[in-house]
């Protein structure tokens, strides 16, 4: 790799305004409504499953992408694409034009796509996907292009792939598949899952690398540890690897990538095998730098299939939007014939740091309410440093708002609400406070 290429991987994360960073505040908690995307009927395109999700927000629409198929995938069917959409992230409906996106019969995709990762730029749909060029699992699983004006289509590809797999020997000379993707000021970066067996499904081990691009996605360079001089890693570097924890310590693979203010936030599948059993969860990590992750060794993996009572195989191949300051979490229930789509929500987060990573100025603070448990109501007090439009509201454990108690201008001091809950359900809530660039949030637990 160029040298001047390696500078701009350490330097293109720094560039980034320093904002406020949240973290989701575990565990989670399975949505009772999964699935919130079921396969499809007897004989079309997602008959025998619908997986591999990842979601964008455009225009006040949250758009689900998925991969299909008719037939179980171990037994060597095509993949094809489609795509939902939403109003609220919970209740989801499948496109008539779907599958918009199957293998063109020529190419690299001569075969099967499968796993589209989308953003939108100035009204233009880009889509970047894997592609297949022959029958069964593996080898050539390499990385495309395509652009529409619609998601409906009609899509454009590139003629080729735009990432390969490596040479010879590389960690990621078997395949490589696209994850997720973040613009930053100086042009794209883009996760991706690689291994050095044929194909993902053959469970060789996996890893997580990265890619840049500086001409809007034309072309990509993959990350190369300018410290890293020696083997096994002589072309590339991956950034997050297995292990050691056992629940990972076979492979890290299919991840989304958020960031919240100044700080990336990775969920992640971690695997192992024993013997022709094969176990999956999802992990968290984050980042200051984009480049250099830090696994949550405390909560990971932060969630599990005994997690989720409607689950049935295994849990994977998150993918995270924040709504309304609560983090969804997309996920499929995964068995060998990949049935379902699920979905599961992050509480939110216990705080925000401003700018400078230092605590929230003198002044400002959120207590505790009191009584806590409490039934029906309860005292909430916070204290504001400057005069300012303040929002106190209140959400329950789905992330759906309940109440609001402050909306308006206050002057500086300290205030007290009374918060009366008797037409709520038991449960966990949480109240928020925003004022400005600064959010506290707390929570409460409603017993009658």
């Amino acid at each position: 790799m160029k040298p001047t290429i390696r500078i701009i991987c350490i330097i293109l994360f720094s560039l980034f305004s320093k904002e406020v960073f949240s973290q989701p505040q575990l565990p989670f908690t399975p949505y009772p409504g999964n699935p919130v995307l079921e396969k499809g009927n007897p004989g079309g395109w997602d008959a025998a499953s619908a997986f591999i999700p990842t979601i964008i927000e455009y225009d006040s629409t949250y758009y689900l992408f998925y991969n299909g198929s008719q037939q179980p995938h171990v037994s060597g069917f095509p993949l094809y694409i489609g795509y939902a959409t939403s109003n609220d992230g919970y209740n989801f409906q499948k496109s008539a034009a779907n599958p918009i996106l199957t293998g063109d019969g020529s190419g690299f995709d001569t075969w099967q796509v499968t796993k589209a990762v989308v953003m939108v730029e100035d009204s233009l749909w880009i889509m970047y996907y894997c592609g297949r060029e022959i029958p069964g699992i593996g080898p050539g699983r390499k990385i495309g292009r395509a652009t529409a004006p619609h998601p409906d289509g009609p899509w454009t590809r590139s003629d080729t792939a735009l990432i390969k797999p490596g040479e010879p020997g590389d960690w990621d000379s078997g395949f490589v598949g696209p994850q997720s993707i973040l613009a930053t000021d100086t042009g794209l970066v883009m996760y991706y899952m690689a291994g050095d067996g044929q194909d993902f499904q053959s469970h060789d081990t996996m890893r997580i690398g990265l890619a840049i691009s500086t001409n809007g996605g034309l072309s990509w360079e993959k990350y190369d540890d300018p410290l890293t001089t020696t083997p096994p890693y002589e072309h590339s570097d991956p950034v997050l690897q297995p292990g050691p924890a056992n629940w990972e310590r076979q492979s890290v693979a299919d991840c989304d990538v958020i960031k919240t203010g100044a700080r990336y936030e990775m969920f992640y599948t971690g695997s192992y095998r024993i013997g022709v059993n094969w176990f999956a969860s999802i992990g968290y990590a984050w980042s200051d730098d984009g480049v250099h992750w830090t696994k949550d060794t405390v909560n990971n993996p932060i969630f599990t299939v005994q997690m989720d009572p409607l689950a049935t195989g295994w849990v994977e191949a998150p993918t995270v939007i924040i709504i309304d300051s609560f983090y969804f979490m997309y996920y499929f229930d995964a068995t060998w014939s990949f049935t379902n789509l699920a979905t599961a929500l992050i509480t939110p987060p216990l705080s925000i740091v401003n700018n400078s990573y230092d605590e929230a100025p003198a002044g400002f603070w959120l207590n505790q309410n009191y009584p806590n448990p409490f039934n029906p109501t309860t005292t909430i007090e916070f204290s504001i440093p400057k005069s300012g439009f303040v929002t106190l509201k209140v959400y329950n454990i789905l992330g759906e708002k309940v109440a609001t108690l402050v909306s308006e201008n206050l002057s500086a001091g300290t205030y007290q609400y009374i918060w009366e809950a008797s037409d709520l359900p038991n449960g966990v809530y949480f109240y928020r406070i925003e004022i400005d660039q600064y959010m506290l949030v707390k929570k409460a637990l409603l017993v009658k």
